[in-house]
């Protein structure tokens, strides 16, 4: 049997929820045995401190306190000027910004000198992004008497945004349930307010303002 390009899609996406389920319970498994440890670390600081030594050994172990180092840049600017100054280039990290490398051959068409730079194909499999029902959305505004521009004043969103997804663009989790979590709204002041017949007498501008008063409400 022959697959098609949906088929794999569809199992990719069962294997990778399989996956971060597996992941988040392990995590969650994990950091509880983090804490249980870090309890029994800090219960041997006190036993050390308190026996006035530095390391225990056990039948089932051996314990040593040591002191690590560590530092961190509160300052990049402060901490550049001094490298510079001081010539101490043993303070940097062996690495490079790939950002800044990518921005210095898009603009000199040479990779920096020392550099080695590449690239590689990556897959990526992504889940349908949410959808707005615009056909709804856009009879929801008719029949509210909004404009264009006051339903995406009142949904949160720039002109571009509505336009875009209206396209059938995909957008992200987050945008999709605050607009339908808006649409409910607007759909409750219909049928609880009446709504646009007990305001008609309005001007158009006040008729929004009280829109925006009974969502806030």
């Amino acid at each position: 049997m022959s697959l098609t390009v949906d088929q794999v899609i569809e199992t990719y996406m069962k294997f990778r929820k399989k996956k971060e389920t597996i992941e988040s319970e392990a995590k969650i498994q994990v950091n509880r045995i983090k804490e249980n440890m870090t309890k029994l670390e800090s219960w041997l600081k006190e036993k050390a401190d308190t026996d006035g030594v530095t390391s225990f050994k056990t039948n089932h172990g051996m314990v040593f306190l040591t002191t690590n180092d560590y530092a961190r840049v509160s300052d990049w600017d402060a901490m550049l000027g001094f490298i510079l100054e001081n010539e101490a280039y043993d303070l940097f990290e062996k690495s490079v910004s790939k950002t800044a490398v990518r921005g210095y051959i898009d603009m000199n068409k040479a990779v920096p000198a020392g550099v080695t730079y590449g690239t590689k194909l990556v897959v990526n499999v992504l889940k349908h992004a949410p959808q707005v029902n615009f056909i709804e959305l856009e009879a929801l505004r008719k029949r509210m008497l909004l404009s264009v521009t006051d339903l995406v004043s009142i949904l949160g969103i720039s002109r571009t945004s509505y336009y875009t997804w209206r396209a059938d663009d995909g957008m992200r989790k987050s945008n999709f349930n605050k607009i339908n979590s808006k649409i409910d709204k607007l759909k409750n002041i219909i049928s609880k307010y009446n709504w646009p017949n007990d305001v008609l007498e309005l001007d158009t501008q006040d008729r929004k303002a009280k829109l925006v008063e009974l969502l806030n409400s």
